[in-house]
């Protein structure tokens, strides 16, 4: 086994072991949508050496498939980030406010992150 392939499994076992806090964390729900389907981890860039929760984030399918590729989000679905921009846990800010650049030209994306001041 290659050692890029073995940093590459031992990653993606410690992003595992980060499934019961993310799950905790989420109350089991999308972190950008509140769906509870097929959840998974998704590392927000740029992703450390080792994988951390404050810079990990439980995504359902649909928001992890919008935001690998922008070009086909649905500004219908993302509507919700008007509560998300305000949580807790800054990695969901931090997501939502990237998610809003890319929907600048919706009027509702627009006032919000005129609203928006983040560290």
């Amino acid at each position: 086994m290659s050692q890029a392939h073995a940093r590459h499994k031992a990653h993606q076992e410690a992003l595992q072991q980060l499934g019961k806090e993310l799950a905790r964390r989420s109350k089991s729900r999308c972190e950008l949508c509140d769906a509870n389907t097929a959840l998974a981890a998704y590392e927000v860039p740029p992703v450390p050496e080792s994988p951390q929760l404050e810079t990990t984030l439980f995504l359902c399918e649909d928001c992890l498939r919008q935001i690998e590729k922008p070009e086909t989000l649905d500004p219908n679905h993302w509507y919700g980030l008007q509560e998300k921009v305000w949580s807790e846990h800054p990695v969901v800010q931090v997501m939502a406010w990237r998610i809003l650049q890319h929907l600048k030209q919706e009027t509702w994306a627009q006032d919000l992150l005129d609203q928006l001041y983040l560290d």
